[in-house]
């Protein structure tokens, strides 16, 4: 077991995956965060990174949603434009990721 710092103070948490999960269940979403869960969930069936970073979403809002599982990365689409090959990434919402907005 080991300590650490929160905004409340200390707490105690068990070393693995389960105590973040835990931390992260319990904290509200930031207006960014529920814009560009809010931008995932309207795409069908996922959004192009370039269309989210159009839109002002940052690189590091995009790591953090999948990093706390509430989006995914899928394979980068490959595409041809101007004699150059490009691939583009795609994100999508999880279902952990709508029932997060839904609250």
């Amino acid at each position: 077991m080991r300590f650490t710092r929160t905004r409340r103070g200390l707490s105690t948490a068990k070393r693995g995956q389960g105590a973040t999960r835990a931390c992260n269940r319990n904290r509200r979403l930031g207006a960014k965060v529920r814009d560009a869960l809010e931008l995932l969930a309207a795409a069908s069936p996922s959004c192009p990174e370039p269309l989210l970073l159009a839109h002002g979403i940052k690189v590091e809002t995009l790591a953090s949603l999948v990093r706390d599982r509430l989006a995914t990365v899928q394979q980068p689409d490959t595409g041809c434009a101007n004699d150059r090959t490009m691939q583009v990434i795609r994100i999508a919402i999880t279902d952990v990721g709508r029932k997060a907005i839904a609250r």
